[in-house]
């Protein structure tokens, strides 16, 4: 994902890129990812894929708050943004621009149904984000099909396989604070991506110049896994930039000087100290270094195993043989040597467990899990081409194809599993059993209950637990104690005295 511009020579600048983009067409039209399968089966497979990520969507229409978004969402009404925003800061932590986004979420001005369409929206930007990348980066060197079949599998693996897809998609004060930071991410990678491959006029570049610049101060003002990769990868395409005196070298560096004052800002925050003041096991450095290396031992294990993943590499080696002599870029390995591509997948990998073991002695929740493993995705077949690359420019011997059978057979099977397995298939078994029906009918009666027969009352508001509790959805619910902070969160949201569940039936 590294991409670095080397000088060219002003009088033949447009006459190459001509002949460049010229040629690449001639050769995409022929050539792509699966070079053996006829258009019918490529519309088949994408089709597949597409189908795969319709439950997700469908599913964001159950979705309900839970614990910190009622937290939030309470506090918010009660004081102006500037004050509530000041508040996360100082009492629990670095992401002010996460806190803006908490205060001004749909829960404030009472919108359920607005709710549901931000878990929608943050599915669906979450393919755009993965298909602009996808295009800025193969749209000299991939018919336009293959490009959305590569951003299908990739968006479909993230999907299937992030560790708490609850904490990630379905419950918006973790994908507001989580998921949108990724996408911003790779908003504004893609726009600096394009400015520094593609010629385009001085308005278009102007304003994705601006555009890049203004995402990268959005990027660092939410989570610490992301502030951090973010952060670290910048810094290292402004490096492959100056070491090659890329033309937009300056560029980067405006990029990174703006992540590192986001950081600073982030480490600041004098709600880092009171956070971590309820931990007591904190700040142990080789503890949480032992601990977050069996972490990644097992994730990484766990991910890489995955069936799909495998045939899904195994088709791109090919793929990346090919790549290898489209362009300057591909040629040259994104100008980064495989060992530094390594080293940067390992660092992604420590950054998901790492912070939360040394700030807090443990991991807790798996949300910056989900962030590791988004950006380890991605960089994991950045990873596999500049292998490929470099190995093919010192003439190496590379898999220049595959069997024409291997793609019939590995297709399908890629289909199914992404299809029937992990958060897919739970997915779809809580479509099917209507579990997130049931589920959405409990809390809707619940909130109509709230309406009409506590809100007001000074006596306490006793609920019913929820019977139905889709995998996929289910995240956290209030207690039969009346005094736990869920409870408290749900009770001043919805203006009770006192709310609780009724103890359940054993």
């Amino acid at each position: 994902m590294t991409v670095a511009s080397t000088r060219r020579q002003k009088p033949l600048q447009g006459k190459r890129s001509r002949i460049e983009i010229t040629s690449m067409k001639s050769k995409t039209s022929t050539d792509g990812m699966f070079t053996s399968l006829r258009r019918r089966w490529k519309l088949f497979f994408l089709l597949f894929l597409l189908i795969g990520l319709l439950p997700f969507l469908i599913l964001s229409f159950f979705a309900h708050p839970t614990y910190d978004d009622f937290c939030f969402s309470a506090r918010a009404r009660q004081e102006s943004l500037s004050r509530f925003v000041l508040y996360q800061y100082n009492h629990t932590g670095g992401g002010h621009f996460s806190f803006i986004l908490f205060g001004l979420n749909p829960l404030v001005f009472g919108s359920f149904f607005g709710y549901k369409l931000v878990v929608f929206s943050i599915i669906v930007l979450t393919f755009i984000a993965i298909h602009v990348l996808v295009n800025v980066i193969f749209h000299l060197t991939l018919p336009l099909l293959d490009r959305w079949i590569f951003s299908s599998i990739v968006t479909l693996l993230f999907f299937q396989q992030m560790p708490v897809i609850t904490n990630c998609i379905y419950w918006i004060t973790g994908a507001l604070a989580y998921q949108l930071p990724n996408i911003i991410s790779l908003l504004a990678l893609s726009s600096a991506i394009y400015v520094a491959r593609f010629d385009a006029s001085k308005t278009r570049k102007g304003s994705l110049i601006i555009l890049a610049l203004l995402l990268t101060c959005i990027s660092v003002g939410t989570n610490v896994a992301n502030i951090f990769l973010f952060t670290l990868l910048v810094g290292v395409i402004t490096a492959v930039s100056f070491k090659n005196n890329g033309e937009h070298k300056w560029l980067w560096f405006s990029m990174l000087a703006i992540a590192l004052i986001g950081v600073l800002i982030s480490v600041a925050a004098p709600g880092n100290a009171v956070r971590s003041a309820n931990f007591p096991e904190r700040q142990q450095f080789f503890r949480s270094l032992i601990l977050s290396s069996a972490q990644v031992v097992r994730f990484m294990g766990k991910w890489l195993s995955n069936i799909a993943f495998i045939l899904a590499t195994l088709l791109y080696v090919p793929i990346a043989a090919r790549l290898a002599a489209r362009s300057h870029l591909f040629t040259n390995h994104f100008y980064v040597h495989p060992l530094v591509g390594l080293a940067f997948l390992l660092v992604i990998l420590y950054m998901g467990f790492f912070p939360a073991y040394f700030a807090m002695g443990s991991l807790y929740q798996h949300r910056t899990v989900n962030v590791s493993y988004f950006w380890f995705l991605l960089c994991w077949f950045t990873n596999v081409q500049i292998a490929v690359s470099y190995l093919k420019k010192r003439g190496a011997v590379v898999i220049e194809s595959l069997p024409n059978y291997f793609n019939y057979v590995a297709v399908p099977i890629i289909a199914i599993a992404l299809l029937t397995t992990g958060n897919t298939g739970a997915a779809f078994y809580d479509l099917l059993s209507k579990d997130a029906l049931y589920y959405n009918r409990e809390l809707e009666a619940r909130y109509r209950l709230i309406e009409t027969e506590c809100a007001g009352k000074q006596t306490p508001c006793i609920l019913n637990p929820v019977a139905h509790k889709p995998a996929t959805l289910f995240f956290l619910d209030i207690s039969e104690n009346a005094n736990d902070e869920r409870n408290l969160c749900f009770g001043q949201y919805f203006r009770l005295n006192e709310v609780r569940l009724e103890p359940e039936q054993k």
